[in-house]
């Protein structure tokens, strides 16, 4: 860059060429691998395998799950991504398993 001109294909030069490369880096570079566990809490580092796991023992609802694996319990940025992943693997787990109700105690 001379005098304030911008080369054409580099960051800030107004062509696309700088959002194109940064959306070829992250495919080129998935953020999670098919397969591997994905770490949904981060204070305690649970994975969605744990999570699963929680599902298939019988933890129905999220505050099972969060009692189970200890996710959940200190700053709450997970309690979504746990929702997420019980309700996918409530759908894999057998209808006679989920026919079990888990019961929550109200506050009173």
């Amino acid at each position: 860059m001379e005098n304030g001109s911008v080369t054409p294909g580099t960051p800030g030069a107004g062509d696309g060429s700088g959002v194109r490369a940064l959306a070829f880096i992250r495919q080129a570079l998935p953020t999670h691998l098919p397969g591997s566990p994905l770490i949904v809490c981060h204070c305690h580092v649970v994975s969605d395998r744990a999570v699963a796991a929680a599902v298939t023992a019988g933890a129905r609802t999220l505050a099972g799950v969060c009692r189970s694996t200890g996710a959940g319990k200190d700053c709450g940025a997970c309690v979504f991504s746990l929702k997420r992943v019980l309700c996918e693997h409530q759908a894999e787990v057998p209808s006679q398993v989920t026919a079990i109700p888990e019961v929550d105690v109200a506050a009173s």
